[in-house]
């Protein structure tokens, strides 16, 4: 009778008896996989988590523009009001004392001014009429307008005479950095 054959070598086999150790599978890395790589994959790995946890929780302020008109002076130190036809829904987070940015055209200097008084009421023909614009500006607008009063101070209130027209831009809260990327912004939600 004869002794089975194996497909083992008998030094491979006495090797493996004696080295147990050296049986498992030992992983091998690809020849680019260099420790610098390495050191470089997991340093980007830190900055996307850095920037998902900024886009996450940081809060950028935003403004929304209006449409501003010289409503006249005031007082005897020059300063002017400035009516403001702002989107109703961004006028909630409006309050008196906030900063509003008027430009009056273009080569013009900006000018700040300080919110005197926020109407509630969504403004239709015969109001805008009333400040001397014709019916037709509320077409211009995206959806409802509200009246905000703004205060522009003498050094600056010379360029916005009555009658004149520029935009405005006032502060409408804050929203997640997150909200503002491409394709995902819309899982980061509104306004905050």
């Amino acid at each position: 009778m004869s002794t089975p054959s194996t497909i083992f070598r008998q030094e491979a086999l006495h090797y493996r008896l004696n080295n147990p150790q050296r049986g498992r599978a030992e992983m091998t890395l690809p020849r680019w996989m260099t420790r610098r790589v390495t050191l470089a994959l997991w340093g980007l790995l830190v900055l996307i988590g850095v920037a998902a946890a900024i886009a996450c929780f940081a809060e950028v302020p935003v403004s929304e523009s209006g449409l501003a008109v010289g409503a006249g002076s005031t007082d005897p130190g020059g300063a002017a009001e400035v009516a403001v036809l702002f989107p109703a829904h961004a006028a909630d987070g409006l309050r008196p004392g906030q900063t509003a940015r008027i430009s009056p055209g273009t080569g013009q200097t900006e000018t700040d001014g300080s919110i005197v008084s926020v109407g509630r009421q969504p403004l239709d023909a015969d109001a805008v009429e009333q400040l001397g614009l014709p019916q037709t500006v509320l077409s211009l607008l995206e959806g409802p307008v509200v009246l905000v009063q703004v205060r522009v101070e003498s050094a600056d209130a010379g360029m916005l005479a009555p009658g004149v027209v520029a935009q405005a831009k006032l502060p409408a809260g804050s929203r997640r950095a997150g909200s503002f990327l491409p394709l995902v912004g819309r899982f980061f939600g509104g306004e905050a």
